[in-house]
């Protein structure tokens, strides 16, 4: 029969778990904020390309002019969406790894932390997305803006990943 934890055993295990919990969370939340700061200033900048756009159009004198400027305001556009897209996934990257190393850190030593590695390994690699970045390109069209088309692409991104995301809940 195992032997129960002294109080003060079963004191420290609470406490451990505690900080164990709040060092998770902080790092949640840490990371949360670094994505919705990048969030707002790509919609800032959407916003800013989306008048630069408007100005340009306002401005040309004929239609050669107006594809001219079309074409100069798509091309920024595809860049500015290729550079936030790149941003967004390799700060992903870096919250996940930086969650999975501080939970195997804190876990190491405790009981079942074999079977808690393996099922973090199950958890799917963001860095294999960098490809979904430079397909975005593609998808790209002059019927809408940029950053519509990328939430369209997120949306799909993220329900192509949902389901193999154990323990993330929607």
């Amino acid at each position: 029969m195992p032997q129960l934890p002294t109080p003060e055993q079963a004191f420290e295990l609470y406490r451990a778990n505690a900080k164990m919990a709040l060092d998770v969370i902080n790092a949640a939340i840490e990371g949360t904020a670094k994505l919705r700061k990048l969030q707002f200033e790509g919609e800032e900048e959407a916003r800013s390309m989306q008048k630069k756009a408007v100005r340009h159009a306002a401005e040309a004198s004929d239609p050669q002019a107006l594809m001219a400027a079309s074409q100069s305001v798509t091309q920024e556009a595809v860049e500015k969406a290729m550079q936030y897209w790149g941003q967004m996934f390799d700060m992903i990257v870096e919250i996940q790894k930086r969650l999975f190393t501080l939970m195997e850190e804190q876990m190491s030593g405790m009981p079942g932390a074999k079977e808690a590695k393996a099922a973090l390994s199950m958890m799917p690699d963001l860095r294999q997305a960098e490809n979904l970045v430079k397909a975005m390109q593609g998808v790209m069209s002059s019927g809408g803006s940029a950053f519509e088309s990328m939430q369209r692409v997120m949306g799909d991104f993220a329900k192509m990943t949902g389901p193999s995301a154990p323990g993330v809940s929607r």
